[in-house]
């Protein structure tokens, strides 16, 4: 018992330490988080500012609180050092443009091969699809036919397609 509590513990703190290091990556406010706590008994989460002192979740955005969610779901991807499938539904919506550019730039990269981003055509603009590009391997739109009543499958991404990257 004693040695499963001591790995949980050095596992805990692996997963604090790797989301931690994804959250500050993430979040345009620099000097917010200082450190991701989680308690390895009950697993509830602590936000520490710079100054040491508890952060109230709840004074989190939307936004916010998907990039603190992500952080430490990639926290404890990275610390199990496995790759692992992943789907990611509605990744974007309700990230401004400068967190959205963080997470395709910061966090998409790392999660891994197994990665499925399922979006729509308002949560990534070109810019971003462009900045995205080079981690796809494939891309589809579900178009729905009226007539057929049956949803089509096209090899793109809404209106965009994948540029070729010759070496």
């Amino acid at each position: 018992e004693k040695f499963q509590k001591s790995q949980l513990i050095k596992k805990v703190r692996d997963i604090e330490y790797f989301s931690t290091k994804m959250i500050k990556e993430l979040l345009r406010k620099k000097s917010f988080i200082k450190r991701i706590y989680i308690d390895h008994e009950t697993f509830n989460i602590t936000l520490i500012d710079y100054d040491n002192n508890s952060i109230n979740k709840d004074i989190l955005s939307a936004g916010e609180k998907e990039l603190l969610v992500l952080s430490i779901i990639w926290g404890t991807i990275h610390s199990s050092k496995k790759q692992l499938p992943f789907v990611l539904d509605t990744l974007l919506g309700r990230l401004d443009l400068e967190h959205k550019s963080s997470v395709i730039k910061e966090l998409i990269p790392k999660f891994g091969k197994q990665i499925i981003i399922l979006s729509t055509n308002s949560e990534i603009t070109e810019d971003l699809f462009e900045d995205l590009s080079p981690y796809i391997t494939n891309q589809y739109t579900l178009t729905y036919d009226n007539n057929n009543k049956k949803t089509i499958i096209e090899n793109h991404f809404f209106n965009q397609k994948v540029k070729e990257v010759h070496a």
